[in-house]
Parts: C-alpha cells; sequence; structure tokens
C-alpha cells in the first residue's frame, strides 16, 4: 500500500486490495489468502493431532506470522490447541507447561502447542531449525515436561494451494469494487471486508496502525483446553 500510495502522489490512479495470508492489514476483517492458509494450517493439525493421541506426544507446530499471530491465534481456536504463542504478546513458557499439565490432570495425554514464527522477534532467515520459534519452545518444554516433545514447522506450503471458496468470492468482490472506485475518479483508496459487507477507507489508514489481535480469543482457546 506504501507503494501505491507514492505512485498516487505522481497522478497514478491506485486502489488498494487487501492481499495477504497475515491478515494484518486495518481497515478490513479479512485479507485474501488468510482464510486458505488458515485451512491449510487446520488440515495439518487434524493429521497431527491423530499422531499426538496415539503416541501420548507434546507437539510443537509452527506457523506463519513474523510479525501478526493471526494465522496461529484463528487456527488454534479452530483446530483446538491447547496454547497459542503470537508476537502480540510477551510468550510465557511457564505459563504453557502449565497448561499442559492441568489438560493432563483432566485425562488428555496428548497436547498441541501452535507457535507463530515470530514469537520471540523477527526469525532468523537461516534453513537450520535449531533457529526456529518451534524449537526454541519443544526445548524448553523438554526440560519441564516428562512428555516425548515433537516438532512440526509447516512452512511455506501455508502460501500455496487452490484459494478457498470464501478468499475466491472475497477476491471478486474487492476487485469488482476496485474498478468501479477507479472508473469513478477515486484514488488513494482501498477496499475491505468489515461486519460481512465491503468498506472502501483511505489506503492511509490502512497504514497508519497496526491491526491488534482479540486478546479474549487467546484466553477462550485456554479455557477450551482445560475443561
Amino acid at each position: 500500500f506504501r507503494g501505491a500510495r507514492e505512485l498516487s502522489k505522481f497522478g497514478f490512479m491506485t486502489v488498494g486490495i487487501p492481499g495477504t495470508i497475515d491478515n494484518d492489514i486495518e481497515c478490513t476483517d479479512l485479507s485474501v489468502g488468510f482464510d486458505t492458509a488458515l485451512n491449510t494450517v487446520l488440515e495439518n493439525l487434524n493429521k497431527i493431532r491423530d499422531t499426538a493421541l496415539s503416541h501420548d506426544r507434546v507437539y510443537v507446530v509452527e506457523v506463519m506470522g513474523k510479525n501478526s499471530g493471526f494465522i496461529a491465534l484463528y487456527a488454534g481456536l479452530a483446530g483446538g490447541a491447547d496454547a497459542v504463542l503470537l508476537p502480540e504478546v510477551q510468550p510465557d513458557l511457564d505459563q504453557v507447561v502449565n497448561l499442559i499439565q492441568k489438560v493432563n490432570n483432566v485425562g488428555r495425554r496428548y497436547s498441541i502447542v501452535l507457535v507463530a514464527e515470530g514469537v520471540f522477534g523477527q526469525p532468523l532467515t537461516g534453513i537450520s531449525i535449531y533457529d526456529s520459534a518451534a524449537f526454541k519452545v519443544a526445548n524448553y518444554l523438554n526440560l519441564k515436561v516428562k512428555k516425548d516433545i515433537r516438532i512440526t514447522i509447516l512452512g511455506h506450503i501455508q502460501r500455496g494451494g487452490s484459494p478457498s471458496a470464501l478468499d475466491r468470492t472475497l477476491g471478486t468482490q474487492f476487485g469488482a469494487k476496485a474498478v468501479e472506485l477507479l472508473l469513478a475518479g477515486e484514488t488513494d483508496m482501498m477496499v475491505g471486508w468489515v461486519d460481512h459487507e465491503l468498506k472502501v477507507s483511505p489506503m492511509e489508514e490502512a497504514i497508519a496502525r497496526k491491526k491488534m489481535i482479540d486478546p479474549k480469543l487467546c484466553q477462550l482457546i485456554e479455557v477450551l483446553a482445560t475443561t
């Protein structure tokens, strides 16, 4: 959007469409790509849960999100994770240990911890698993929890695949509205999706502030895990 804003200063007509799996753009509830990535994560979580259950293991699953935890948060909520670690919230690994123990006390012998890649700050660009947020979490849990700890890093499969029905319909509506605005002479605007309908906002608003997560959803994940 910043590039589009600069172009508009030189007389180019620009209308932005939010497209990122991170879903971290303001002035819209959803970005094109988020739902597809979310469903990819959920599909893999379902399979991981099967092996975690059969072998009484703790799985630390790392998903994308350098600066934003929307994928981890919503995948954790929809996929039944016991804990989520997000860039927006200071990580408390002792709390994760306590949650795993609580889950074990209510009779469930496996746990899934979902970790956004940027939970400890900007992730390193190396290819070693030892650089990952998942490894740091798993290494700590291995010292505190008497369970077999395993790591899964989903990586770039979250960026591929066929778009979900929601992303397809959302993208179509965004594109149609963007063309409508351009034909009407509008510029330096963005098309968003707010409260289940299209909303047009100045591009400046979209880049002026960081989109925040809902902390109540983090609390809900913890409640669901221990009841």
